[in-house]
C-alpha cells in the first residue's frame, strides 16, 4: 500500500525549505465512492457564505478512475468522501459583499470593444518582458506598489514609490502572447520625483504606507488582462525596477464567456517584503525562521524575492499561453470574487493557475457554486486551494490584510468561528479537501516527472501509451481519497524521494451538472507551455503537448456544461499509487528527485 506523502516549500537566501507533509493517497475497488453517494444522495448541505473578519482582525493503458479508500476501513473512507462530495455539489452562490466601489466595482467605463477583442489585442507588436531568471531585472533600491491589486476600467490606482531621489516615469506592460514576445507596453506616465523612505513601523502586517508618487487612471484602451507597473528611471544613474503587478478587470455590461482569476492572494503571502513572508522569517537564527513566520501580511506591499517569482514565473507565462489560444478572456483578481462571487455566474468557464495556493471561504464557494451551476473549472497548475485565509478590507473595501495561522492551536477564529479557522482545507475543522473541487490535491515538489498518458480523451490532443518527459514540475498534484467519484486520471508520472513516491497527475472529471474539471497538477504548467522555465529544458514535445493540452482546455470549456458531451471514460479502472504504478510500468514513468537544484 502506497503512501504519497507532500512537502512544503519556501524560497529565500538561495535555497528551499521542505518538510514532510501529512500523508495522503491510497487506492481501492471501483465503485465504492459511487455506492455511498447514490446511498446519501439528499444528505448534503452548504456552509455559510459568510466570511467573517479575522477575530483578531494510470494496458494499452487503460485510464484509470480514483475510487480511494482511507487509512482506516474502505466503507469509513467511502462514506466520508460521499458526504464531502454532497456537500460539495450543493453549495450555492455567496451573496455579493454590501458596500463602497472599492470591492471589485465593474469601473466607470467600457475597456472590451466587441467579441474578438482579445486575439485583436494580441495582433498588436509586443515586446519581451525582461526576465532575470525567476524574476524580472530588477535594481533593488527601486520599490513600489500599489494601494490596489486589481482595478475597473476608469478607477484610480494610487502607486507609491520608494528610490534614489530624482525623476522617474511608470510604465505599463501589458501580459500577453502578442506573437510570442509575451507582453505590450502600453503607457508611459509623465516624470514624478521619487526619494528613498523607510520601510515603516510594521512593513509586513501594515505595509510600508509611503507617500503616494503618482496616480493612473485606467483607460478605456486598456483591455482586461495582467499589467506590470515598471518605474524606470529618467537618466543613466536612475536604474529600474519596482515591479507592480495589476488586474484590470472588464467594465460594465461585458462577460466573456471564459475568465481567468489571478493569485493575488499568492503573491501576497510569498512575498517577504519587510523581512518575513506568511512562511518564513528573513531575519535572526534560520533555525527558528519558519517559527517567526508572519500571521499577517498587507496585501499593498513592494513585490519582492519570491513574492514577484509568483508573478513572474508562474502567472505570467500561463497568462501567455492562455492568449495564444485566441479566445477572448475576462480577467478578475481572487479578491474580486471573494467580494463578488456573482462575478463568476454565467460564465462557461473559470480558469485558475498555475499557482493559487490561497482561498477565502468565499472564493472556494465560489468556485463550488458555479461548478454546480454548469461553469466548467480550468485548473492549470499546482498545489491549489491548499491554504484556507482570512481577508480583512479597509473601509472602502478594498482588500487589506491576508491572515494565515497556520497551526489550529494558534488561531483565535478556532473558538469562535471554526469554520474560518486558518489550516489546510483538508485539515479539520474544516474538512473540505481541495480534491472534492479539483479532482485531485497537493501530493509534493521538489521533482520532474513524465507523463505517461493512459486514456485522454481525443479533444485533450494527447494520444494513449505516450511518455512526455518532464511534463510535470514544482509543486504537483494527484488524486485523493477525496477526489469525486469516477475521476479520470489521464496522465501520470512518479518519483521515489527520501520518504515515499510523489505522483503527479492529470485528472478530470464531470460533476452532475454536466461542468468539466480537469486539473493539469504542475505548478510549471504555464511556463512549460511557454517553454520558460527557470534551470527547465524539456524536449520539444513536452512543451508541444502541455501547450496543446492548456490550449485544448481552455478553448473547449467555453462550451457551457462541456462535460455533458464529453464524460468520462466508462470502461475506466482504478489507479495505482507510485510504487505500483513503477512496477507496471517500469522506469519510462519515473522522474527524478532534484531536492534544492530548482531554485
Amino acid at each position: 500500500m502506497g503512501i504519497a506523502s507532500g512537502v512544503r516549500e519556501q524560497l529565500g537566501h538561495g535555497r528551499k525549505v521542505r518538510r514532510p507533509s501529512t500523508p495522503t493517497g491510497l487506492f481501492a475497488v471501483v465503485g465504492t465512492v459511487a455506492a455511498v453517494v447514490a446511498a446519501a444522495a439528499g444528505c448534503g448541505g452548504s456552509t455559510s457564505s459568510a466570511a467573517p473578519r479575522s477575530p483578531a482582525t494510470t494496458t494499452p493503458p487503460a485510464s484509470r478512475t480514483t475510487s480511494p479508500a482511507s487509512r482506516t476501513t474502505p466503507a469509513a473512507a467511502a462514506s466520508s468522501a460521499a458526504a464531502g462530495w454532497q456537500a460539495s455539489i450543493a453549495r450555492t452562490m455567496p451573496a455579493d459583499l454590501p458596500g463602497p466601489a472599492g470591492a471589485a466595482s465593474p469601473g466607470s467605463c467600457a475597456n472590451v470593444p466587441g467579441p474578438g477583442w482579445l486575439a485583436a489585442e494580441n495582433r498588436l507588436p509586443g515586446t519581451a518582458l525582461p526576465l532575470a531568471g525567476a524574476t524580472f531585472a530588477d535594481d533593488a533600491a527601486v520599490a513600489a506598489y500599489a494601494a490596489r491589486q486589481s482595478a475597473g476600467c476608469g478607477d484610480r490606482v494610487p502607486v507609491s514609490v520608494s528610490a534614489p531621489a530624482g525623476d522617474y516615469q511608470l510604465r505599463a506592460w501589458r501580459v500577453g502572447d502578442y506573437g510570442g514576445a509575451g507582453a505590450r507596453v502600453v503607457w508611459t506616465s509623465a516624470p514624478f520625483a521619487a526619494t528613498t523612505h523607510p520601510a515603516g513601523a510594521d512593513p509586513v502586517g501594515r505595509g510600508p504606507q509611503w507617500p503616494v508618487s503618482v496616480v493612473l487612471q485606467v483607460p478605456p484602451t486598456w483591455r482586461p488582462g495582467l499589467y506590470l507597473l515598471q518605474v524606470v528611471g529618467t537618466s543613466r544613474r536612475h536604474r529600474s525596477g519596482g515591479w507592480v503587478p495589476l488586474v484590470v478587470r472588464p467594465g460594465p455590461g461585458s462577460a466573456s464567456a471564459a475568465v481567468y482569476v489571478a493569485p493575488t492572494m499568492t503573491w501576497a503571502a510569498y512575498d517577504p517584503y519587510g523581512g518575513a513572508s506568511l512562511y518564513r522569517s528573513f531575519a535572526g537564527p534560520d533555525s527558528t525562521a519558519e517559527k517567526r513566520r508572519a500571521r499577517t501580511v498587507a496585501m499593498a506591499r513592494p513585490s519582492v524575492m519570491n513574492g514577484q517569482r509568483q508573478v513572474a514565473q508562474y502567472t505570467a507565462p500561463l497568462v501567455q499561453a492562455l492568449e495564444e489560444a485566441g479566445i477572448d478572456v475576462d480577467y478578475l483578481a481572487d479578491t474580486d470574487v471573494d467580494a463578488r462571487p456573482g462575478l463568476l455566474a454565467g460564465r462557461a468557464e473559470v480558469i485558475l493557475g498555475s499557482h493559487a495556493e490561497y482561498a477565502t471561504t468565499r472564493l472556494y464557494d465560489a468556485l463550488e457554486a458555479a461548478r454546480n451551476a454548469g461553469t466548467n473549472l480550468a485548473f492549470l497548475g499546482g498545489n491549489q486551494v491548499y491554504w484556507h485565509v482570512r481577508l480583512t478590507r479597509s473601509p472602502d473595501g478594498t482588500p487589506d490584510t491576508l491572515v494565515l495561522f497556520r497551526e489550529l492551536a494558534e488561531d483565535p477564529a478556532r473558538l469562535t468561528f471554526p469554520g474560518e479557522a486558518t489550516v489546510r482545507w483538508r485539515d479539520a475543522p474544516l474538512n473540505r479537501p481541495e480534491a472534492t473541487l479539483i479532482g485531485a490535491q497537493y501530493a509534493g515538489l521538489g521533482m520532474i516527472a513524465p507523463w505517461y498518458t493512459l486514456s485522454p480523451p481525443a479533444w485533450t490532443g494527447l494520444h494513449p501509451g505516450e511518455t512526455i518527459p518532464m511534463a510535470a514540475a514544482g509543486e504537483v498534484d494527484a488524486a485523493s481519497p477525496a477526489s469525486p467519484p469516477r475521476t479520470q486520471v489521464l496522465a501520470q508520472g512518479t518519483t521515489k524521494m527520501s520518504h515515499a513516491w510523489i505522483d503527479a497527475m492529470v485528472t478530470y472529471y464531470v460533476a452532475p451538472s454536466g461542468a468539466a474539471v480537469l486539473d493539469t497538477g504542475s505548478m510549471d504548467t504555464g511556463c512549460l507551455a511557454r517553454g520558460t522555465c527557470p534551470g527547465l529544458v524539456p524536449p520539444p514535445r513536452t512543451r508541444q503537448a502541455v501547450r496543446q493540452l492548456v490550449h485544448a482546455v481552455v478553448t473547449g470549456f467555453v462550451t457551457p456544461r462541456f462535460g455533458t458531451a464529453h464524460p468520462v471514460d466508462a470502461t475506466a479502472g482504478t489507479w495505482m499509487t507510485g510504487a505500483a504504478f513503477a512496477t507496471r510500468y517500469g522506469s519510462r514513468v519515473v522522474g527524478r528527485d532534484i531536492k534544492d537544484d530548482d531554485d
